[in-house]
């Protein structure tokens, strides 16, 4: 583990265009420039993978809504797994 020293902070920011940069989230914008459909820049990759931590962290109505669907679901199915089968009685 590197410690957080300000030389540290300084070639870290200088790799990433001035910004702080965890080690996943690099190897994300490494993976979004492989990924892409087209040719883009280092920086483009970034601005992807900012954009979809923002989608993954806010809490989006329609996605909440979805949950809340998938999650009633779940709990519907088990139980009628749990029921017992008419061939039982």
């Amino acid at each position: 583990m590197e410690e957080c020293t300000q030389e540290y902070i300084k070639n870290i920011r200088a790799r990433h265009n001035g910004n702080w940069m965890c080690g996943l989230c690099e190897e994300a914008v490494k993976d979004e420039m492989v990924r892409s459909e087209r040719l883009i820049d280092k920086e483009e990759a970034m601005t992807h993978h900012m954009n979809f931590c923002r989608k993954s962290t806010s809490p989006d109505p329609p996605l909440s809504l979805a949950i809340d669907l998938i999650e009633a679901m779940r709990r519907f199915i088990w139980r009628g797994l749990d029921s017992p089968r008419p061939s039982m009685l």
